[in-house]
């Protein structure tokens, strides 16, 4: 019998998914914003397309337009929330429409002038943007470091420090699932045929991406792959259309709905630390922003945030505004 090919989707399961479930956030890109010679200083934020990056750029958006900056701010047409969920109070800063295709996108737009910051994982600009191949022996510190210094070297973009947390990959299923399966670790996907997992397409095409992951652990017979919007891959294994899903360790849904977080038992993945991108040519208040941010938000905050959005159903920008209300942080 042929092996069935890793890059292998149901078509089928996925016009169904697009058909009976909401519109997925798109990959979101924050609008460019030269400022006019005479007018206030301009910035333009960045972010991904899901609740923990959306919150994370409207942070930095209102710490930045509260120090008088002009901020831009593009979201896509299915961001999940109207340009005017926040009170103009509270929010100032212009929206646009847009949409983009995701961190590979991101980072060709901070190289090209057109997005000022946003907020990047170490181990997503390790692997996927620098392309270096991460070793069980490296340290969170060190890839940090190694990762800042590349940027730096390579780009001419310096990273900020970091959060405090980190949004590390995980493979995931629902806990009744993993018992009746034997399913605690990656390594326990070997010799599983027929399972079905479902995930985003950029996930496939990244270097710490699956068919690395499959090659690591030595899995010559993986789950079929359902490729589907990042943003529906929950959906996917609610639906009994796939039994694992690859999402963020951070996901508010991961405790919510108990699901089981496979080990990764052999190393595969680095550390993915959370930390601000940024150009030093924008504003200088754009550099305050990413220090003050460095140690502002541990494990159990970014859990919180993420489980209001994602649990509780509030706007990322509603979400953003709360959370600088109460830690105080300004520049």
């Amino acid at each position: 019998m042929a092996r069935r090919s890793l890059m292998r989707f149901r078509s089928g399961r996925r016009r169904f998914l697009r058909q009976v479930l909401p519109t997925p956030l798109a990959l979101v890109g924050w609008g460019s914003g030269c400022g006019e010679e005479d007018g206030p200083a301009a910035a333009t934020v960045g972010a991904k397309d899901y609740p923990e990056q959306l919150m994370l750029g409207e942070v930095q958006a209102l710490l930045l337009e509260r120090q008088g900056l002009s901020v831009s701010q593009r979201i896509p047409d299915a961001a999940g929330e109207p340009a005017d969920a926040l009170d103009p109070d509270r929010r100032s800063h212009s929206v646009s429409r847009h949409s983009m295709l995701g961190t590979f996108d991101l980072h060709r737009e901070i190289n090209a002038g057109e997005v000022d910051c946003f907020v990047e994982y170490t181990g997503t600009a390790y692997s996927a943007i620098l392309e270096e191949t991460f070793r069980p022996e490296q340290t969170p510190d060190e890839i940090y470091a190694v990762t800042a210094r590349l940027l730096e070297e390579r780009h001419g973009l310096r990273l900020g420090p970091r959060l405090g947390f980190a949004n590390d990959y995980a493979v995931a299923l629902p806990a009744a699932r993993a018992g009746a399966l034997g399913l605690w670790r990656l390594s326990d996907l070997a010799g599983r045929p027929g399972l079905v997992l479902a995930t985003g397409e950029e996930f496939l095409e990244r270097a710490d991406g699956l068919p690395g992951l499959f090659a690591h652990y030595g899995i010559e017979d993986p789950p079929e792959v359902l490729t589907v919007d990042l943003n529906l891959v929950w959906e996917a294994v609610a639906a009994g259309d796939a039994d694992l899903l690859v999402g963020n360790s951070t996901d508010g849904r991961i405790p919510a709905r108990g699901m089981v977080v496979l080990e990764d038992d052999r190393n595969y993945f680095p550390p993915y630390e959370a930390a601000v991108l940024y150009r030093p040519d924008a504003p200088p208040e754009v550099a305050r922003m990413a220090e003050v941010l460095g140690g502002a938000m541990d494990e159990r905050r970014i859990r919180d945030l993420n489980r209001r959005m994602e649990v509780d159903g509030q706007p990322p920008a509603e979400v953003a505004a709360a959370f600088l209300d109460e830690t105080g942080l300004s520049l």
